[in-house]
C-alpha cells in the first residue's frame, strides 16, 4: 500500500509540477479518445466520461474514468523516458489503489526469464516487448506477464502470499504451455526476521536453499571472533559461511576523531572462502594499518543467490601493536610482599614474578586479579594472590603487563630485594639490672643492621620522677654498628634518686620491631653519700686502729687512709685500709 501510494504522489508532483503546460480533454468514450474526439467539458455534466491530460508534446499523461456523478472510477498514470517513447501505464482503482502496470520495452524481470527459461546470455532489446503486472488489493503483485512484439504472452511470474501478507511463492511458466520452469517457496519467520527461500528447477529438484533479512539481503557471512570495541594486535579472522558467496570482501574502514572514514584497507576473499564453512584465517594486512587506530571491519559480499549478501560490521576496533611500558617500585627490605606499579595504557592482565636469586630455579609467579589491576599509579599493596615468600632471602621482582589487544610488556626489573621476617635481637649492656648510677649513657648491641630504635624510661620506685615516663625515638637512619651507646641527657634529665626501667626496641630495614629488652630497678643517684667519724675523734692518742663511723646509705665501696702528721717518722704511710 505504501509503495503504491508514494508512486502516485510522485506522479501527481510532477504532474502538477508541470501544469502551466498541461491541456485536458473530455470524452464520451474510449473511442472517442483514441480517435482524438474530444467535447466541450459541459457536455460532459452527469455523464460518464473521460478527462485526459496531454503535455506539450501532445502525449497523455494521465486518464481518468470518471461517472456520472463525478466520481473518479479508475485513473491511468503514463510516462515516457528522455526521447518521447511510452515506458508504463499505471492503473488505478478509485484515486489511489494500484491495480495493474503496463511496462513498455524490455525490462529487468523479463531479460532474466528469457536468459533463465530460454538458456541465453544477451537479449535483444526490443522496445515492442512489454510486460503486465497485477496486484490485489493489499497492492501486492500476483502476476507478471511477458508479452514479445505482437503482443504474444511467452511467460509469466506469479505470486502467492500466506495469511499475513507475506510472499510464500514465486513461480515462473512457460506460456502457452503452462509449464514451471522455476520455483521459489518462501519461509518467513517473524521471531528473526528471516525469510528461508528454497529454489527448485523445472524437475522439482532443489537448487538454492538460503535466507534473507528484512533488507532483502542474503544472511551468508558471520565473524565468529570478533566483537564491537574491542583491541587486536594482528588481522586474523574467524568467520563462518552459511551459503555460497559469489564474491566477498572485509574492509577496514579507518576513523578519525570525529568517527568518520578516512582511509580504508581490503581484503579480497579467495575461492575456498566461498563455500559453505568455518574457517581462519590471517589477513595480511598489518603492515598496512596504523598503530593504536580504530576501524570499523565491514563485510561485503553478493550471494550465488543473485543477492547481496547482509553486510556484517564490526565496530570500533582499535588495532594497536605497541606493548605497554610498565614501572615497578619495591623497598630493598620488605617482611610483606608488597609493590606498586604504573602502566603507560589499560591492561587487560599482569603478573608479578619472584625469583630467588640464590636458586634461578625458584620462582613464585602471581597473577593480578581486577582489584589489583586498578592499583596502579597509587601506593604500595600486597597483590590478592600473593604466596608466602622465603625468610631472609634476595628477591629479584618482575613484572610483565598484557594490554587488551595482547601485547606483552617487556618486563620492569627491581634486583636485590631482602624478604626477612625473623625479628632483629637487641641486648642492654649497661646499664645493668638493679645498678645504682649517676650517669645517662646507655649502651647495646643488635645482630644485624637497624633502621630505628626507641627507647623509653620509666619511673617505679624512690623519689617521684613527676616527668616520667621518658621517650626517645631514633630518626630513620641506618644503624649498621653491632655495638651502639646514646647519651640520654641529650634528650631528657633523669631524677636523683628515682628507681627507672629501661625499654629498648629497634626495628630492622624491613620493618620487624624487635621484642622489647627491659632491665630493670636502675636507681638513678647523684648526690654524694654522707660519712660521719666516730671514732677516733679529732686530736685523741690511740693505741687501736680501731675506727667507728656512720653512714646515710648504703655505699658499694669505700676506703680510710692513715696519713702521717707529726710525730716518728713511718715510711710506710700512707695507710690504706
Amino acid at each position: 500500500m505504501k509503495r503504491a501510494l508514494s508512486v502516485f504522489s510522485v506522479l501527481l508532483i510532477v504532474l502538477i509540477a508541470s501544469a502551466s503546460t498541461v491541456s485536458t480533454r473530455y470524452y464520451l468514450t474510449d473511442l472517442d479518445l483514441i480517435s482524438d474526439q474530444p467535447v466541450p467539458e459541459s457536455a460532459t455534466r452527469f455523464k460518464p466520461h473521460i478527462s485526459a491530460d496531454y503535455d506539450e508534446y501532445n502525449h497523455i499523461i494521465k486518464k481518468l474514468n470518471i461517472d456520472r456523478k463525478g466520481e473518479i472510477n479508475q485513473t491511468e498514470i503514463y510516462s515516457y523516458d528522455s526521447l518521447g517513447d511510452l515506458r508504463s501505464k499505471d492503473i488505478y482503482l478509485s484515486v489511489n489503489e494500484l491495480d495493474q502496470q503496463v511496462l513498455f520495452g524490455m525490462e529487468s524481470k523479463a531479460v532474466d526469464y528469457i536468459e533463465y527459461v530460454y538458456g541465453v546470455d544477451t537479449v535483444k532489446d526490443w522496445t515492442d516487448r512489454f510486460s503486465i503486472l497485477d496486484y490485489n488489493n493489499l497492492i501486492q503483485l500476483t502476476n507478471h506477464a511477458f508479452f514479445d512484439v505482437n503482443a504474444f504472452q511467452y511467460g509469466n511470474a506469479h505470486y502467492e502470499y500466506d495469511s499475513l501478507g507475506y510472499l510464500s511463492k514465486e513461480e515462473w511458466i512457460r506460456q502457452p504451455s503452462g509449464k514451471t520452469m522455476r520455483w521459489w517457496n518462501h519461509y518467513f519467520d517473524p521471531a528473526t526476521n528471516f525469510t528461508r527461500i528454497m529454489e527448485y528447477d523445472s524437475n522439482g529438484v532443489l537448487v538454492q536453499d538460503f535466507r534473507l533479512s528484512s533488507d532483502s539481503t542474503e544472511s551468508i557471512f558471520w565473524f565468529t571472533d570478533l566483537n564491537d570495541s574491542t583491541y587486536v594486535n594482528q588481522t586474523n579472522m574467524s568467520f563462518k559461511i552459511e551459503s555460497y558467496l559469489k564474491w566477498g570482501k572485509v574492509i577496514w574502514y579507518r576513523l578519525d576523531a570525529s568517527g568518520a572514514y578516512v582511509d580504508s584497507v581490503q581484503f579480497n576473499m579467495s575461492k575456498r572462502f566461498l563455500q559453505k564453512g568455518s574457517f581462519e584465517t590471517n589477513m595480511g594486512l598489518d603492515s598496512a594499518l596504523v598503530d593504536s587506530a580504530i576501524y570499523d571491519i565491514v563485510f561485503k559480499g553478493k550471494g550465488k543467490s543473485g543477492y547481496d549478501a547482509t553486510q556484517r560490521k564490526i565496530l570500533g576496533v582499535t588495532f594497536d601493536i605497541s606493548p605497554p611500558i610498565m614501572d615497578l617500585f619495591a623497598k630493598p627490605f620488605i617482611n610483606e610482599p608488597k609493590i606498586s606499579y604504573d602502566q603507560s595504557e589499560d591492561l587487560a592482565a599482569a603478573r608479578i614474578e619472584w625469583h630467588a636469586i640464590h636458586d634461578s630455579s625458584s620462582i613464585i609467579s602471581v597473577e593480578f586479579d581486577s582489584s589489583d589491576l586498578s592499583m596502579f599509579g597509587g601506593g604500595l599493596f600486597k597483590p590478592l594472590n600473593q604466596v608466602d615468600l622465603q625468610d631472609s632471602i634476595f628477591y629479584r621482582v618482575e613484572i610483565y603487563g598484557i594490554d587488551f589487544a595482547g601485547n606483552v610488556s617487556f618486563p620492569a626489573i627491581i634486583d636485590s630485594i631482602m624478604f626477612d621476617i625473623t625479628l632483629p635481637g637487641v641486648e642492654v649492656i649497661s646499664p645493668l639490672h638493679s645498678e645504682y648510677r649517676n650517669f645517662t649513657t646507655i649502651d647495646w648491641t643488635i645482630d644485624e643492621p637497624i633502621q630505628s630504635w626507641k627507647m623509653d624510661v620509666k619511673s617505679i620506685a624512690g623519689k617521684p620522677d613527676y616527668y616520667a615516663p621518658h621517650s626517645f625515638q631514633s630518626d630513620s637512619s641506618l644503624f649498621k654498628d653491632v655495638s651502639m651507646f646514646k647519651e640520654l641527657s641529650d634528650e631528657f634529665q633523669l631524677n636523683d634518686g628515682t628507681v627507672y626501667r629501661f625499654e629498648l626496641s629497634v626495628v630492622d630495614r624491613a620493618g620487624n620491631t624487635s621484642t622489647v629488652f627491659e632491665v630493670d630497678s636502675v636507681t638513678y643517684d647523684i648526690t654524694p653519700p654522707l660519712l660521719t667519724t666516730i671514732y677516733p675523734a679529732t686530736g685523741t692518742s690511740i693505741n687501736i686502729t680501731t675506727v667507728s663511723y656512720s653512714i646515710n646509705e648504703p655505699l658499694r665501696a669505700g676506703e680510710f687512709r692513715w696519713e702521717q702528721t707529726e710525730g716518728t717518722m713511718d715510711s710506710s704511710a700512707p695507710h690504706i685500709i
